[in-house]
């Protein structure tokens, strides 16, 4: 995109908390919304051009905007589109945008009954934003179902595909958010489910909460959203006690030995 007709997409004082779920925080100087891959590799070269700093907003959860806002340019990630690419047997492989809202992609899913995310129902943001903290929560991870990552590398200047084992996945991480924290911008993500799959029910609130039960993926979704809402963890416009920045703490890991004492 010639430089003169991306300036003319980019907007000046945009306010940023009515992006996020927190709704606080002040404005960006630039902002810019991406709807497709081309538009994020114009958004750098602007950025560069004009000696800004680059800031990459999701779904707004697990961000805080300071009250001063952001003195360079926010790219708004709104790329769209999930599609099955390919079959295999059981598995079905879908690829997803990373601006698809994460909770109606699994919604997706569990209504075309595949298995692998239902219980990671109901956590706010988008599909971009799920590797990079390796997402998870009631005994399931992103990285279980991921099979590779698409992004746009900014050192290369140029969109790269990494698989699963070269994106360093480990207990809420990933090479997104500690080697190389500000390398890729995530563009979509290839997901492997299982077609008629069995709900993973081996969290303990699931299974107090089932009680011996054989659930369908259907109803372990509503199990999950249930059991987040009592704890007001699912985002609701009309309840203000919902609003917060989500979830972003770790639990604690210990040796066996260290749990015996």
């Amino acid at each position: 995109m010639p430089l003169e007709t991306m300036k003319m997409k980019i907007q000046t004082d945009v306010p940023l908390a009515p992006l996020t779920t927190i709704k606080i925080g002040g404005r960006a100087r630039f902002f810019m919304t991406i709807d497709n891959h081309t538009e994020v590799a114009d958004a750098i070269n602007f950025a560069d051009a004009e000696g800004l700093d680059l800031f990459v907003l999701g779904g707004g959860s697990n961000v805080l905007i300071a009250d001063e806002g952001f003195d360079g340019l926010v790219v708004h990630l709104r790329m769209r589109g999930v599609s099955v690419i390919a079959k295999d047997g059981e598995k079905v492989f879908l690829r997803a945008a990373a601006g698809v809202d994460w909770d109606a992609f699994v919604a997706f899913c569990v209504e075309r009954h595949l298995a692998g995310i239902e219980c990671l129902s109901g956590i706010p943001g988008k599909v971009g934003a799920t590797p990079v903290q390796n997402v998870g929560a009631y005994g399931q991870e992103v990285s279980e179902t991921i099979v590779k990552v698409t992004a746009f590398d900014k050192w290369e200047k140029k969109v790269v595909e990494l698989k699963n084992d070269e994106c360093g996945f480990g207990y809420r991480s990933s090479i997104f958010n500690t080697v190389y924290r500000d390398r890729f911008i995530i563009l979509d993500v290839v997901f492997c489910l299982v077609e008629n799959g069995l709900p993973k029910i081996s969290y303990k609130d699931l299974i107090e909460f089932f009680d011996g039960s054989k659930p369908d993926l259907k109803k372990t979704r509503e199990a999950v959203i249930e059991i987040r809402r009592r704890k007001a963890m699912v985002i609701d416009e009309r309840d203000p006690n919902s609003r917060s920045c989500g979830s972003f703490f770790k639990n604690p890991i210990v040796t066996a030995n260290k749990l015996e004492e």
